[in-house]
């Protein structure tokens, strides 16, 4: 898997997560989570417009770090 990082398909498919969410079924919200020890999933996070929200744990991930979008954020930066 690693001959596919940093081509941008993480991006990609995250951003297409969100258009989903948004567009088809009319979220209010969407949270993303990454562990702390994750950088790069965390940088995904952010470059699709997410912001922090908390750190908690999560399944399996003691530190992990919680990221969020709402809707009318989210359509707003699409125009």
């Amino acid at each position: 898997f690693q001959s596919k990082w940093g081509k941008g398909y993480a991006t990609e498919s995250a951003q297409a997560s969100l258009d989903l969410g948004f567009r088809t079924f009319s979220l209010p919200y969407i949270v993303g989570r990454s562990a702390i020890a994750n950088p790069p999933s965390i940088r995904v996070l952010e470059k699709i417009g997410m912001t922090y929200w908390k750190h908690d744990g999560c399944k399996g991930i003691a530190e992990a770090v919680y990221y969020r979008i709402d809707r009318n954020t989210y359509l707003d930066t699409e125009k």
